[in-house]
């Protein structure tokens, strides 16, 4: 039998190093407590992560905006605000459009750019190819 450190973890540990650094999780549970609004993109935190989950019904309980982005329902998109259904395979266009969004209505903090990420310039270029033209 295999254990969930390799099965499930080992591809989360690999993104999290390359995205982030660090194998570790880019978040805690206070941020839930604390964020006006939570999104979440093809996660059913209801199963996947049960006690997270708890503490988004609370947030939302409380006034915080949940959206949800996944093609499925479920016990998770019926806690959202905002259920975006989208067809699967189309989130890129949507982070995308986002992206670019951001960037052409003074919603990006360049300063933090500027001093952590790399490659930001191109990646928004790639994006502004990529998004919709209703976004454009």
């Amino acid at each position: 039998m295999d254990t969930n450190s390799r099965l499930c973890m080992s591809s989360a540990v690999a993104a999290h190093k390359r995205a982030f650094g660090e194998d570790c999780v880019p978040g805690c549970y206070d941020d839930v407590e604390l964020a006006d609004l939570l999104v979440l993109a093809g996660s059913n935190a209801a199963w996947a992560h049960p006690v997270l989950y708890q503490r988004m019904k609370a947030a939302s309980r409380a006034g915080r905006r949940v959206v949800v982005i996944d093609p499925r329902r479920t016990a998770t998109s019926e806690l959202a605000d905002l259920h975006l259904k989208l067809k699967p395979g189309t989130d890129t266009i949507l982070f995308n459009g986002l992206l670019v969004w951001l960037a052409e209505n003074d919603g990006l903090d360049q300063r933090y750019i500027d001093r952590h990420c790399h490659g930001f310039d191109e990646t928004l270029e790639a994006a502004t190819q990529a998004a919709p033209q209703s976004v454009r």
